[in-house]
């Protein structure tokens, strides 16, 4: 008799406990839409794919999503006036950035589980790079796809935290360059280039950048120049005056506001940060220098357009320096990487001229160098020319 109170005690506690467990396990998913079905399970974007399944809920158009790995997909389709989200099937069309993964459904903030979907693939463009050509604009430039059957190149800009647009700017195939324009100088933007191949897109490449101001005159009009020490013309460079609205030669007297300087002595020729021109002028420099630093790598170019980035300005390495002109033997105008106004900073890029074989001109005791600058006015944004 106790051997079977018993065992109908252990047969009432394992039902219970099942039971329990049971109601446990669908609680935590109960509300969670599920996809039992996709058809097509791929296609190309545009494509309209019926997704079935349950608890997808009614349509709501901020809780109602669907996104092709990652993709939120913004063309549900619409059959008379009624959009085509029921509880149990999602019409949709395959959006344009879509890429082979997973789909999924979110309905109030639940997701569902992924179902598998494929998107044709076409190979990328490769090494994308940016350079600002001025102030509202910004020169892409890229490897074409390695695909010979594509059909042309979309472009998607927006700003750095914003949304990318929902097509993209198209450009014929053997192009492999672009100049975007009606920018604002100090936002970054997002470029995002895909190869075409009809209306399938390739994964994106993607380059940040943002316009910055060009500066081939200075303040009174005339080309940038620095003098030499014995001048009375300047030695100093202030890289934007914010009341002229340009770059700025200045004197000895005024040495706390230069942001470069030039020194010469018998065939050196010295032209660097405020800093290290303090240790040229001893007498001269009595009040604190500005501080300004030059980035490690130069770049030896026919002009400001041809140097390219991938990686904002603040990837390099600076430091307060200065540099012989004198032993530069490349031949080339010398580009270099500036930054000042510490600690938020300014970025630049300040190009030396060689004319004529050299890169100093004009005759004693006011000979000088000739500059061109790039400079980002906006403090925190480390992209310039």
């Amino acid at each position: 008799m106790k051997f079977l109170k018993f065992r109908a005690l252990f047969l009432m506690l394992t039902s219970f406990s099942f039971f329990f467990y049971s109601c446990g396990e669908t609680t935590s998913t109960a509300d969670n839409p599920v996809i039992e079905s996709i058809d097509p399970t791929s296609g190309t974007p545009g494509t309209v794919v019926t997704i079935k399944g349950s608890l997808f809920g009614d349509y709501n158009e901020s809780t109602s999503k669907v996104y092709f790995n990652g993709e939120l997909a913004t063309n549900i389709v619409v059959d008379g006036n009624q959009i085509q989200w029921f509880d149990d099937e999602i019409k949709v069309k395959v959006p344009a950035r879509a890429t082979t993964g997973n789909v999924v459904v979110e309905a109030n903030g639940l997701l569902s589980n992924g179902f598998p979907f494929t998107v044709p693939t076409v190979a990328p463009v490769t090494d994308l790079m940016a350079t600002s050509k001025d102030d509202k604009s910004v020169l892409l430039k890229w490897t074409a796809s390695a695909d010979a059957d594509i059909t042309g190149y979309g472009i998607f800009i927006y700003p750095l935290n914003g949304t990318a647009p929902e097509d993209p700017i198209q450009i014929a195939k053997g192009v492999t360059t672009y100049l975007a324009t009606g920018l604002t100088e100090g936002t970054v933007y997002n470029f995002d280039v895909h190869a075409l191949k009809g209306n399938i897109l390739s994964p994106k490449s993607t380059v940040k950048w943002s316009p910055a101001s060009r500066f081939i005159y200075n303040i009174n009009d005339a080309e940038i120049k620095v003098y030499e020490t014995k001048s009375n013309l300047g030695s100093g460079l202030q890289l934007f005056d914010a009341t002229g609205g340009a770059p700025k030669t200045l004197k000895i007297a005024s040495h706390t506001e230069w942001d470069l300087g030039l020194f010469i002595s018998g065939t050196n020729i010295w032209f660097g940060s405020a800093s290290k021109m303090k240790t040229h002028y001893p007498t001269s420099f009595t009040g604190a220098a500005k501080p300004c630093q030059m980035a490690t790598n130069k770049y030896f170019f026919n002009s400001l357009e041809e140097l390219f980035d991938s990686q904002a300005l603040d990837s390099q390495t600076f430091s307060d320096s200065e540099v012989d002109l004198s032993t530069l033997t490349e031949g080339k105008n010398v580009i270099f990487i500036v930054r000042t106004n510490s600690p938020t900073w300014n970025y630049a890029k300040v190009m030396v001229l060689y004319k004529g074989g050299k890169y100093l001109q004009g005759t004693a005791d006011d000979r000088y160098i000739e500059v061109q600058v790039s400079y980002q006015k906006t403090a925190g944004v480390p992209y310039a020319l």
